[in-house]
């Protein structure tokens, strides 16, 4: 006696692997918008921050808090947290006032306006 598969069953099983298998979802494509870059100058020249970076920035600069600028941005605390590390360690910054007093000297608060009034 052989043991050969009909051409029937060879079809309910692809159908029944069809089903059980996970169906794969039609994701829209992203679509790359330009990027927001902030350049900055002066000791900093050819080093820019991005749109959150320059955003998480700007209010720290303003004095609000890291929960203040979460809020503003609807962001949680930490995500803030980590972007202004990322900065930090970008400009070589080892605490939040070394970076303030950085960019305050290189007018990081007129070129942000400037950029996001572009941008806008």
């Amino acid at each position: 006696m052989t043991n050969q598969i009909s051409p029937q069953s060879e079809q309910l099983n692809a159908f029944v692997n069809m089903l059980l298998s996970k169906p794969k979802k039609n994701q829209p494509k992203k679509v790359s918008s330009p990027q927001f870059r902030i350049p900055l100058s002066g000791q900093f020249s050819g080093q820019y921050l991005t749109r959150r970076e320059a955003q998480c920035v700007y209010h720290t600069m303003q004095k609000l808090t890291i929960q203040k600028t979460a809020e503003k941005m609807n962001l949680s605390p930490r995500t803030i947290e980590f972007y202004l590390k990322r900065i930090r360690t970008k400009l070589n910054c080892q605490r939040k006032k070394d970076l303030i007093n950085k960019l305050d000297r290189v007018n990081f608060e007129e070129r942000y306006k400037q950029y996001s009034n572009l941008h806008h």
